[in-house]
């Protein structure tokens, strides 16, 4: 939709819990690229006002070069009018399987033959991607890189798969001494392509013994304490991984 005739009914609200912090996406070239995913798929969101009225809408389109997000005006249209007329409205709906929320004011009517309403962009949503456990296989190209210790001596694995609790390593066999179980590696960077370094403390939970066919050691290691900022970044990296596999995958 390139034009929208939009009425008024204030800017925007956002929602604020500690949890919600961990799964806060800022980036705007990440929020269009979900609700674009979210519109193509009929995602009905559901939206909440007004000491608990509810109604539910179809996710459209993004318009005016992704400036408004355009939902349809369902068959309550009387309930509609309260939501345009509303001081602060809570959207929820699913991105996959994974929730995904925002709030918004500045509530348009579209009006015309189109019908419906918008809301701007949100600045940022929370999408609560809960499965801690869930790794990603990283691309063979562009994989992120971890340096092991920060001093002389150190040595740079690749990052074969990465979640919020952990990533899988590869090392050569020459230095499978780091690979030994229990050791704790306190100060490791993690460089995700495009980013700067992530500092992690790593503990190795599990390795492969012996050495695979090219002469690399495999192991498995968990994050000691990872700081909400790394977490944080580690999810938003898994997030555009899965929304590019999305895209690629048609």
């Amino acid at each position: 939709m390139n034009s929208l005739n939009l009425s008024s009914a204030g800017s925007r609200d956002y929602l604020a819990d500690d949890e919600a912090n961990r799964f806060l996406i800022q980036s705007r070239g990440e929020i269009a690229a979900i609700l674009r995913d979210m519109a193509r798929s009929g995602t009905v969101l559901t939206a909440s006002f007004q000491s608990g009225k509810t109604t539910h809408q179809r996710l459209l389109s993004l318009a005016h070069v992704d400036e408004w997000v355009v939902l349809d005006s369902g068959h309550d249209t009387q309930l509609v009018w309260h939501l345009i007329g509303a001081s602060a409205i809570r959207f929820e709906g699913k991105h996959g399987t994974v929730p995904v929320e925002f709030t918004a004011r500045d509530v348009r009517a579209i009006t015309g033959a189109a019908g419906g309403f918008a809301v701007p962009i949100p600045e940022q949503i929370v999408r609560r991607q809960k499965r801690d456990g869930y790794r990603l296989v990283t691309p063979l190209h562009d994989r992120p890189r971890c340096l092991l210790g920060s001093t002389v001596g150190a040595i740079e694995a690749r990052v074969v798969d990465i979640s919020v609790g952990g990533v899988g390593l590869v090392l050569p066999a020459a230095n499978a001494h780091w690979a030994r179980v229990g050791r704790r590696v306190a100060r490791s960077m993690i460089t995700i392509p495009g980013e700067e370094g992530l500092m992690v403390q790593l503990e190795v939970c599990h390795r492969q013994s012996p050495a695979d066919p090219d002469g690399l050691v495999h192991m498995g290691c968990r994050f000691v304490n990872l700081p909400p900022r790394v977490y944080a970044r580690i999810q938003r990296y898994i997030h555009r991984m899965e929304l590019r596999e999305r895209r690629y995958m048609g």
